[in-house]
């Protein structure tokens, strides 16, 4: 995860970055981000995206001239998955599940091959 997605996360839980309002902290950062994505950085500017969804998120939206996300308020999720999986919520969390999965079986597998073979090792053994 980018490093500047934390910042913001840690933003808000200090109450230092909301939606609608500018930001003291992290503000640039996902401005940032979206420039670096090829976006917009009016896509990352908390002060301009809205808190909520519906008829009121569609008008920032439509002024921001962000078609995607209409009836639903928040960060966009090109920013939140900086790219992967096509910039899909199920893409990026079918990707982060098989990543994780594969994680697993490399610390699992081991320990329980490990497992099998323990009682068949030479010497280790009762007698």
């Amino acid at each position: 995860m980018d490093q500047r997605i934390i910042t913001v996360l840690q933003g808000i839980r200090e109450g230092s970055w909301q939606y609608g309002q500018p930001s003291s902290k992290g503000g640039h950062f996902l401005m940032n981000m979206a420039t670096d994505l090829g976006l917009d950085a009016t896509l990352g500017n908390p002060a301009t995206l809205p808190a909520t969804g519906g008829a009121h998120a569609n008008k920032i939206w439509d002024t921001l001239g962000y078609p995607k996300r209409r009836g639903v308020g928040g960060l966009p999720c090109e920013i939140v998955h900086c790219g992967t999986a096509g910039n899909s919520c199920t893409g990026n969390a079918l990707v982060r599940g098989v990543r994780a999965f594969g994680q697993a079986l490399l610390i699992y597998a081991p320990v329980s091959y490990l497992a099998l073979i323990l009682p068949f090792w030479p010497n280790l053994s009762p007698p």
